[in-house]
């Protein structure tokens, strides 16, 4: 800290100066180390992980998705005591667990709801993830579904 004199008589104010300032260096946009199907996969994982709620947003509006990304595509991703590194084991888990549900249901895990494909789902569950165990029936009535999708919506937001 550097002592600086002041025209009240006694008084030193003391001060520091700041850091020249150093231009950022802009951020990559997109992902760096996920493939698309991945990419689709961490999305469909970090927003029920966190979910908006009044207090904050999901997890793909806070960047978790990236986060995770740029964690693989980082030195944690590529540095680890196992046959695989991080970056491997989850692309690698990733892999298996759509191979599983595309053998088990016909479609890979990562499914993006939006209303449409929600309201698909509600209309004939089986057609839409085959060999599904939910105990859930259809919703057949088009008003019912769009009027809990639109509940469901609002929740949410």
């Amino acid at each position: 800290m550097l002592a600086e004199p002041t025209n009240t008589p006694g008084v030193v104010c003391l001060w520091r100066a700041a850091p020249p300032a150093v231009a950022a260096e802009a951020a990559p946009q997109g992902y760096t180390y996920l493939h698309p199907e991945e990419a689709a996969f961490v999305e469909a994982l970090v927003n029920p992980m966190v979910p908006a709620d009044e207090h904050s947003p999901k997890g793909t509006d806070l960047g978790l998705h990236i986060y995770i990304d740029r964690s693989l595509a980082g030195s944690w991703g590529k540095g680890y005591q196992l046959p695989l590194t991080p970056a491997e084991l989850y692309r690698a888990g990733i892999r298996a667990t759509n191979a599983h549900c595309m053998q088990a249901y016909g479609k890979p895990s990562a499914i993006v709801w939006t209303p449409e494909t929600l309201a698909a789902f509600l209309a004939d569950p089986q057609k839409e993830i085959k060999g599904n165990r939910m105990p859930f029936s259809d919703i057949l009535d088009a008003g019912k579904r769009d009027d809990l999708i639109t509940y469901l919506l609002q929740a949410v937001q």
